[in-house]
């Protein structure tokens, strides 16, 4: 079959049939490939960098966190400092030591209710033992609290702090009048039980010291008597003046060292009896006759 002819084109126009092409395509998809490619690293460099900004972030925030021991939020922000699944830095390091401070705070916290809770409970004990005068149950209640305890309970929990400054100032009292009637033992239990609430109180170590002291020298006087008792007055003499040389005033002591001071006086001589004089008897001499003219009276007798 022949071609037919066409028609001559003008100057300058072709038949496509005629013409050479060069595909574009090629070139076309390289660039469109090279621009995705660059997208994706701008897209994966800018998730990086936000991986990182967040990481740094989250970082900084864990570490100014544990500088203010605000150990759990130190601990939540650390845990989050993570390149996708990597720890940033030592953010790893820094969120244990954070969870272990998180975890003594809570022990701590236990140990300070639990701590409360004992004293509260042995100033409730004590409370009612000394409205009943019962002085060793105010003592027994609380002298097994540990002093260490009580400082910390009372500087942790303000009510329980209230509530032993109302019970020191009843014991102070307490205390006082258990001295004003000599009553040593119950004074110096009451001071023992203020030492307990008030360990480095001033007023109470000395209440605490005077009842001791007067205890012993009740001790020593009551010893003085029982040997004046038995007639040992040197021995009694000298320990009432040994309770005077500590308190010239302690009740009773004074005048037991005058009694004994009076027994020991050396006693007057006795003055001897008058020895009765000798007596001598007186005898008659007879009378005798003499003759003639003698001149005595006549022994003769008289005439009938």
């Amino acid at each position: 079959m022949s071609i037919p002819d066409v028609p001559e084109l003008p100057d300058g126009w072709f038949y496509t049939d005629d013409v050479v092409w060069d595909d574009p395509r090629p070139a076309l998809r390289g660039r469109t490939l090279a621009l995705g490619v660059t997208i994706a690293v701008v897209i994966a460099v800018a998730l990086a960098g936000l991986v990182i900004w967040n990481a740094e972030v989250h970082y900084r925030r864990g570490v100014a966190a544990l500088h203010h021991h605000s150990y759990a939020d130190a601990a939540r922000e650390l845990s989050a400092a993570r390149l996708l699944v990597l720890p940033y830095r030592d953010a790893q390091f820094l969120a244990d030591q954070a969870q272990f401070e998180v975890a003594s705070e809570a022990a701590d916290q236990e140990q300070a209710l639990a701590r409360k809770d004992l004293l509260t409970a042995a100033l409730q004990q004590a409370g009612a033992a000394l409205a009943h005068g019962d002085a060793k149950g105010v003592l027994a209640a609380l002298a097994p609290l540990p002093v260490k305890d009580v400082r910390a309970a009372l500087r942790e929990s303000p009510e329980a702090a209230a509530s032993a400054g109302a019970l020191a100032g009843q014991l102070t009292t307490a205390a006082h009048e258990a001295l004003r009637r000599f009553d040593w033992g119950r004074a110096e239990r009451f001071a023992e039980a203020l030492l307990v609430l008030r360990p480095s109180d001033e007023a109470a170590t000395a209440l605490s010291a005077k009842a001791k002291t007067g205890a012993k020298l009740s001790a020593k006087l009551t010893k003085a008597r029982g040997e004046a008792s038995r007639g040992h007055w040197r021995s009694a003499l000298h320990l009432a003046l040994a309770v005077t040389a500590v308190d010239k005033d302690f009740p009773g002591a004074s005048r037991l060292v005058a009694k004994a001071r009076k027994a020991l006086r050396p006693k007057p001589k006795p003055k001897p009896k008058p020895t009765p004089a000798a007596t001598t008897p007186t005898t008659t001499a007879p009378a005798t006759t003499t003759g003639g003219g003698s001149s005595g009276s006549s022994s003769q007798p008289p005439p009938p």
